[in-house]
């Protein structure tokens, strides 16, 4: 995962994953913006900055989103 961080935001290219692109996390409003390699681009709000920080040091990006974010959090297409 290669990231890029500043004081507002956390952006991560996510390599070797299936199912997940990039996400930019917005740290002043807790928003998740996450892009599937299938195209789609989905906000999960409202998601805590430690778990952001959790799925950074994560083995597999997808096995974590699928645990910890996917049924975790409302999203918005």
């Amino acid at each position: 995962m290669k990231i890029f961080e500043n004081q507002s935001e956390i952006i991560a290219q996510v390599e070797n994953s299936s199912c997940i692109k990039d996400f930019t996390y917005n740290k002043e409003n807790e928003m998740l913006t996450i892009t599937f390699t299938h195209g789609g681009k989905y906000d999960y709000p409202g998601v805590p900055e430690r778990i952001i920080r959790e799925w950074m040091g994560a083995e597999s990006a997808g096995k974590f989103f699928n645990k910890e974010i996917r049924y975790g959090y409302s999203y918005n297409a």
